[in-house]
């Protein structure tokens, strides 16, 4: 693992994942640290009570988008302000890139073959990789189906009464299916290291092997089975808020809960893997906003200034001074509890199981 060969690897990763944190002004200022994890969940979890641009929800839009093109601007409301590409990719191009997926997810599903072959072992156990992985891979999505089905017509039933006494009821069911979305990554995580005995390697690889399996599934989604998308952000708001308006969506109205249902299903597949990779960002670099001084002497690297020159900080009223320092520790408190309880899901059951 640790090869002289690989070493060019290890530091073109560690490049592409860190240096956005290492060009950032007072990235490692704590507070600031802490600040950008609010700004961070945020951006995750906003979007759906009111349409925004800057969030994750639109950003995943526009990602599909690359495949399904944009519908006609003819219902498209005021609230969307990025100029939008009705065009998609050509069908060659798409299946080009679907191909290409597939041949990616079979190239990686070579080692785990390879690892679970068991050769040479004297009492080999009767398995079939082929079978363990596709149970793997359809766990989580499975899991998220569930939970989207079960949702959905509880937005549509009491959905329209909960806004009125709870205005962002929208937002609680998308965070409950988000949540429920990580849990289900969790789930998978535990249930490949118990099939695996809890070898921390094989089961590696199985997780590799199922995140290329799940791009290849979203991207033949998205290209087989998605229509246009709607320039605004309206079926997503009426997805969570159950106001499935006919004047709005004319008698699309009658498909477009089937197209979000696979847009969902999707969207919660990613976002377990994009909650984990960004905490695993943030808590990689929280050991460095520990160090005394580091926010200063990164200041003067990233500028290239004299060390007689005086770094100066944003200049805060004291009620701003107030605000931020309350929210520095309820997100210190919320980050410490999410990775805590994280790691714990994962750590614990491996403690106790017999295989350990």
């Amino acid at each position: 693992m640790w090869r002289p060969a690989l070493f060019w690897f290890y530091l073109t990763s560690f490049a592409l994942c860190f240096s956005p944190f290492v060009f950032n002004p007072h990235n490692f200022c704590l507070q600031e640290y802490i600040l950008d994890y609010g700004f961070f969940l945020g951006w995750l979890f906003g979007g759906n009570h009111s349409s925004s641009d800057d969030t994750w929800v639109a950003f995943k839009k526009h990602q599909r988008a690359k495949y399904t093109g944009f519908k006609s601007n003819k219902r498209a409301t005021s609230d969307s302000t990025i100029a939008l590409s009705e065009s998609s990719s050509s069908s060659a191009n798409k299946l080009g890139e679907v191909g290409t997926l597939l041949f990616q997810a079979l190239l990686f599903l070579l080692p785990y073959l390879y690892i679970t072959a068991q050769s040479g072992v004297q009492e080999p156990v009767s398995v079939d990789p082929i079978t363990r992985i596709a149970f793997l891979a359809l766990l989580p999505i499975i899991l998220n189906l569930i939970m989207l089905l079960i949702l959905f017509p509880v937005s549509v039933v009491a959905g329209n009464l909960l806004t009125l006494c709870f205005k962002s009821s929208p937002s609680l069911f998308a965070g409950m299916s988000y949540t429920w979305g990580f849990l289900g990554l969790i789930i998978c995580v535990n249930v490949t290291l118990l099939l695996h005995d809890w070898n921390v390697p094989r089961s590696l690889c199985a997780m590799i092997c199922i995140m290329k399996i799940h791009t290849f599934l979203k991207t033949l989604t998205y290209n087989a089975l998605l229509s246009k998308e709607y320039q605004d952000h309206q079926s997503n708001l009426a997805w969570w808020s159950g106001n499935w308006n006919i004047k709005r969506f004319g008698w699309a109205v009658l498909s477009q809960p089937f197209r979000e249902i696979l847009v969902k299903t999707c969207d919660l597949t990613s976002f377990g893997y994009d909650f984990v990779l960004g905490h695993f960002l943030f808590t990689a670099i929280f050991p460095v906003a520990l160090v005394p001084l580091v926010d200063k002497a990164h200041t003067y690297i990233l500028f290239w200034l004299k060390p007689s020159r005086i770094v100066h900080g944003p200049i805060y009223s004291k009620r701003q001074r107030k605000r931020r320092r309350r929210q520095s520790v309820l997100y210190s408190l919320l980050y410490l509890t999410v990775v805590s309880c994280s790691c714990a899901m994962v750590v614990v059951p491996a403690i106790f199981s017999p295989q350990f």
